[in-house]
């Protein structure tokens, strides 16, 4: 029955089934990563950041992408939740951890970062992601969030660094939400290099 109810979280926030594994659904030990500001990473196990999944995905059912008029240019907002990773085609277990966006409307920038991954059967995982070099770009009644993403993550105990492009809009009435797929490159020690497939669900 848990399977069932993964796959229906998923399908609510923006169909993230087509690129996440259910190899996740147990729980796991905690821990978390050091690289990044673990101080906004409070979870302590796989099992308490899946329950975080779910119920975003029930607060943000039925949400449409927030409209033009509003999404603010004043201020400031930080976007917290979750970050699914995979490594395309592959075995390799899925990661699941924590994320956030600091997102400037005034300055129109985004940075934030990832961590605190786990996986099954792994547990914690080594490795974050920082987001950098975000943008709002805003063009007649269309606008685009944006941001990169670089760091160093362990699959499976074997290290890659991840790079990538997260971009999408907001939604709800008021810019609540913002959830969004993602595909990126990992690249091993030795060069080569994989697919790296996912998804982030915030909300502020």
């Amino acid at each position: 029955m848990k399977g069932l109810k993964y796959m229906r979280v998923f399908s609510v926030t923006h169909r993230l089934t087509v690129v996440l594994s259910v190899s996740f659904l147990a729980s796991c030990g905690g821990g978390g990563s050091s690289d990044a500001p673990v101080s906004r990473f409070d979870l302590n196990s796989h099992a308490e950041i899946l329950d975080v999944a779910f119920e975003l995905a029930e607060e943000r059912e039925g949400a449409s992408i927030t409209p033009f008029e509003n999404v603010p240019t004043v201020g400031s907002t930080t976007y917290e939740g979750i970050m699914f990773m995979s490594i395309q085609e592959s075995d390799v277990p899925t990661l699941l951890g924590q994320a956030y966006l600091d997102i400037d409307f005034q300055d129109a920038s985004v940075n934030g970062a990832a961590g605190n991954f786990h996986s099954i059967p792994n547990g914690a995982t080594e490795g974050s992601l920082t987001f950098r070099d975000g943008s709002i770009r805003r063009s007649g009644s269309f606008y685009r969030i944006s941001v990169n993403y670089t760091g160093d993550i362990d699959f499976d105990d074997k290290p890659r660094s991840v790079s990538g492009n997260l971009a999408g809009s907001l939604t709800g009435p008021e810019g609540e939400f913002f959830v969004t797929t993602y595909v990126g490159v990992g690249t091993d020690a030795g060069g080569n290099e994989d697919g790296v497939v996912g998804s982030v669900a915030l909300n502020r």
